[in-house]
C-alpha cells in the first residue's frame, strides 16, 4: 500500500511539473495584446503601440526643438560698388538640397531660400544647415497655395503657419516672403506688412520649372544675368540643382558676387509689404563743373582826330528838354523761353522701391 501511494504522489508531482512548464511556454509564447504578433519576430526593434480607438495620439515631439542656428555674420559687401547678383531658390527642402548646399559651399557663394512650410516640418536639419552656412530663410507659404486669389484666413494661415515652422526649425522666424507665383494683391500685401514682410519677387525668370533642362536653365541665367538681379531657380529640380555648379563658374568669370537678398540691399530699408524685384544701381555721379571762363572787356582807345563822344546824361551835356522822355536804352534780346523739363517715367516702382 504504501509503495501505491508513493507511486501515486510520484505520479501527482509529474503532473504538475507538466502543467507548470505548459504554463510558461504558454505566457512565453502569447503576444502583447496591444502589439502585433509579427512585431515578436522582428525582434529586438519594438514598433510604437497602436492607439486605441477614440484616444487622442500624443503631438511628436519637434526633430530639431527650439535651440537657435547660430548663423556666420553678414559680410561687409557694398553694392553700390560691387557687382552683386542674388540666387534664390523656391519651394525647398527637399532632399536634393543638401547637393545644392554643397555646390554653394565649394563656390563660397550665398543665396536665399524661400521654403515651403510643409517642406520645412519634413526637413528641418535642412533649412537649420542652409543657416549655419550662411543662406538666408524666406517665407514661400504653407502649401505653395495662389495667395492672390485666396480669402483673407487662407493668407493668415499660409504665412503664419511658415513663420511658426521656420521658428521652430532654426528658432527665429523668416524676415523676407515671396509669393507663389508671384500672386499678390493688395490684401496680401497688408498681411505681409503685418507680419514685418517685405515681398521678394524676382527680375530674372529661368523657367526652370517648365524647362526640365540643366543647360537651357544654365544658358538663360547666365544671358539675362544683370547686376543687382534677383535670380529665381527652385531646388526641388534635380535639373536645376545640376546647373548651378555651371552657372556660378560662369557668373564668377564676369565679376559677380553671390549675395544673399538682405546683403543685396545692404544699407537700405525694406518696407513690409512692398515688392522688390532687384536693386535699383546708383544713379551715376554728376559731371565736374567746368568753371566759366572770366570775360575781359577790352578797352580801346579812340583814334586821334576822332571827337569824343559824351554819353547823354554826363557832365557838360544838355539833359532832353522838359516833357520830352529819352529814347529807352536798347536792351539785350531776352533768351527764347526755355522748355519745361519733359517728366520721365519711372523705370519700375516696384523695382526701384527702396
Amino acid at each position: 500500500m504504501t509503495e501505491a501511494v508513493i507511486g501515486a504522489v510520484n505520479r501527482n508531482r509529474a503532473m504538475v511539473a507538466v502543467a507548470l512548464l505548459v504554463c510558461v511556454w504558454l505566457t512565453v509564447m502569447q503576444p502583447d495584446p496591444e502589439v502585433p504578433a509579427t512585431a515578436h519576430a522582428a525582434a529586438p526593434t519594438t514598433p510604437a503601440k497602436r492607439p486605441q480607438a477614440g484616444a487622442t495620439s500624443p503631438s511628436p515631439k519637434p526633430k530639431t526643438g527650439l535651440v537657435p542656428v547660430v548663423a556666420p555674420p553678414r559680410r561687409n559687401i557694398d553694392c553700390t560698388v560691387v557687382k552683386c547678383i542674388a540666387l534664390t531658390f523656391d519651394d525647398g527642402p527637399m532632399p536634393g538640397t543638401a547637393k545644392l548646399l554643397n555646390t554653394l559651399a565649394a563656390h563660397k557663394a550665398r543665396a536665399t531660400f524661400f521654403v515651403v512650410g510643409v517642406n520645412v516640418a519634413a526637413y528641418p536639419d535642412l533649412v537649420r544647415r542652409a543657416v549655419a552656412e550662411g543662406h538666408e530663410i524666406g517665407n514661400h507659404s504653407w502649401s505653395h497655395a495662389d495667395l492672390g486669389r485666396s480669402s483673407k484666413g487662407k493668407v493668415r494661415s499660409e504665412i503664419g503657419r511658415t513663420q511658426d515652422a521656420v521658428r521652430r526649425a532654426i528658432g527665429r522666424p523668416p524676415d523676407l516672403f515671396r509669393p507663389p507665383y508671384g500672386s499678390t494683391d493688395g490684401q496680401v500685401a497688408a498681411i505681409a506688412r503685418q507680419n514685418g514682410l517685405p515681398q521678394i519677387i524676382w527680375s530674372v525668370d529661368t523657367f526652370d520649372w517648365r524647362d526640365r533642362n540643366s543647360r537651357v536653365v544654365e544658358r538663360r541665367a547666365v544671358r539675362e544675368a544683370h547686376r543687382g538681379a534677383i535670380i529665381l531657380m527652385h531646388d526641388i529640380h534635380r535639373t536645376s540643382v545640376s546647373a548651378v555648379p555651371h552657372i556660378l563658374e560662369a557668373l564668377a568669370r564676369k565679376g559677380y558676387v553671390f549675395v544673399t537678398v538682405s546683403e543685396l540691399y545692404s544699407g537700405q530699408t525694406l518696407s513690409p509689404g512692398t515688392k522688390y524685384r532687384h536693386r535699383c544701381p546708383p544713379p551715376p555721379p554728376p559731371p565736374p563743373a567746368v568753371p566759366a571762363a572770366p570775360t575781359v572787356t577790352p578797352s580801346v582807345a579812340p583814334s586821334p582826330g576822332t571827337p569824343s563822344v559824351t554819353p547823354p546824361g554826363a557832365a557838360g551835356t544838355p539833359s532832353a528838354p522838359a516833357g520830352v522822355l529819352a529814347a529807352p536804352s536798347a536792351a539785350p534780346p531776352s533768351a527764347p523761353p526755355s522748355s519745361p523739363p519733359v517728366e520721365q517715367p519711372p523705370a519700375d516702382a516696384e523695382e526701384c522701391e527702396g
